[in-house]
């Protein structure tokens, strides 16, 4: 359901006209005049599944409409009772569903929406506002003081998806990149779902959190999570993936990472975290080495990376990958 509100969420106080295009179609679907301060809702069951729309909004200038709010991505957003914000894009005929965490940013989001729209396969975007820092309100997908209340919420909203499309949770796909490659790590491996595709995650999650730097967002968020700065708050912290990876049960998912091979990611995090798959004796798990050397740069390779291996599960193609 889409709720449009011109005053709460524009500061719009007079006449308006809400202006809906569909971008595959290349036609107008809506031009919807409000009278100052009215409110619409609009139902995203009558329009196209793909869902590839925007709007703008308009009022009036000299006896004609004009463009008040330009043109922006109409967004199915919807939220479990649990309070669990998401998008779904559903694939008629498909069998696969692919889930999409978000990375940190200072406006929680949704990432990856134009990369895998046209994909054969449902899709799932899950945001993350539900920390307490004001910069990021980032909770890792976790939650609050060692909870994991956010976790266990998350786990129930793609639980009662994948029934209601009655697809099997090894045909599910956990992408994510940086903050959303922890979380699509952590939440497929306890979902037992059958890929998983993270791009430069973090594992030893005290680690990186705990940053010394006055600038940094990072320490409020460890504290969210865990409740504390010091050194049992961080080994608490980094100790959250290897549990729940030590915990798994096969089949395991087809893991591949992908990273930057200079990004320090790479060294920090990708690398132990091998080690303990390692040690868990999981299979199915392989890197795909970038030639980069910042995190920045995952924005540049991981989108055809995330591209191209969805396309090739969803055809049910094997593809090669560097160890």
């Amino acid at each position: 359901m889409f709720r449009f509100r011109p005053l709460q969420d524009y500061s719009i106080n007079e006449p308006t006209r809400l202006v809906i295009y569909d971008n595959r179609a290349n036609t107008f679907v809506l031009k919807e005049e409000l009278r100052a301060g009215e409110e619409f809702c609009l139902s995203f069951e009558g329009l196209d599944e793909h869902l590839d729309y925007n709007f703008k909004i308009q009022t009036k200038s000299g006896g004609r409409w004009v463009d008040r709010v330009n043109y922006a991505r109409l967004l199915p957003e919807s939220e479990t009772k649990d309070g669990i914000k998401y998008l779904f894009y559903p694939r008629k005929g498909s069998d696969k569903l692919v889930v999409v965490f978000q990375a940190i940013n200072r406006k929680p989001g949704y990432n990856y929406i134009k990369t895998l729209s046209g994909v054969h396969a449902n899709r799932l975007y899950i945001k993350d506002e539900y920390g307490g820092d004001e910069a990021t309100r980032s909770s890792y997908y976790l939650g609050k003081g060692r909870s994991f209340d956010i976790a266990d919420k998350v786990q129930r909203l793609i639980a009662e998806l994948t029934s209601s499309l009655k697809i099997d949770r090894h045909d599910c796909i956990f992408a994510g990149s940086s903050k959303g490659g922890f979380a699509a790590l952590y939440h497929g491996y306890r979902f037992g779902a059958g890929h998983i595709l993270p791009g430069g995650p973090q594992v030893l999650l005290g680690n990186f959190l705990n940053s010394q730097s006055e600038e940094s967002v990072h320490p409020p968020i460890l504290n969210h999570i865990v409740g504390g700065l010091d050194d049992e708050s961080v080994d608490w912290a980094n100790r959250i993936l290897q549990k729940v990876i030590l915990s798994a049960m096969a089949p395991y998912p087809h893991t591949e990472i992908h990273v930057g091979h200079r990004e320090p990611h790479y060294q920090e995090h990708v690398l132990p975290f091998l080690e303990i798959v390692k040690k868990a004796k999981i299979p199915n798990v392989t890197v795909d080495l970038g030639d980069y050397s910042t995190h920045a740069e995952l924005a540049t390779h991981y989108p055809g990376f995330l591209r191209a291996r969805v396309e090739s599960i969803v055809r049910g193609v094997n593809y090669s990958v560097a160890c």
